[in-house]
């Protein structure tokens, strides 16, 4: 993934990604997995850049209804049921592996629900 262009080629193979599975005939073309830090980013970003009210006041429904269409494609994807077996070995290591952080602190703590079965 190149980082270059503020991620520019991930966000366009994503759209492609998108506008395929909507179009998908079969469970395994449906699925999407977006990088969800950069998810969360541009919610972020689209939240701190556009102001909640325009300069005359009233509510700055463009802002939010990119967020909700943001919010609602992802939420999209996560109910798209996966036809692929789980592998309880790759779940268990998911869920158990330490975490990171950016400063270079060592483990934080792991806080997560447990997948479901």
């Amino acid at each position: 993934m190149d980082p270059s262009s503020n991620f520019c080629n991930y966000r366009t193979a994503l759209q492609g990604a998108t506008q395929r599975s909507q179009m998908a005939n079969s469970s395994r073309e449906k699925i999407v997995i977006p990088v969800f830090n950069l998810f969360v980013k541009d919610i972020y970003f689209l939240h701190k850049i556009h102001t909640n009210h325009l300069p005359n006041g009233h509510i700055n429904f463009k802002k939010f209804w990119e967020i909700s269409r943001q919010i609602h494609e992802f939420m999209t994807w996560t109910q798209v049921e996966c036809p692929f077996e789980k592998d309880k070995k790759i779940q268990s290591y998911l869920l158990t592996a330490p975490i990171y952080s950016e400063e270079g602190e060592g483990c934080l703590p792991m806080q997560h629900a447990s997948l479901p079965t």
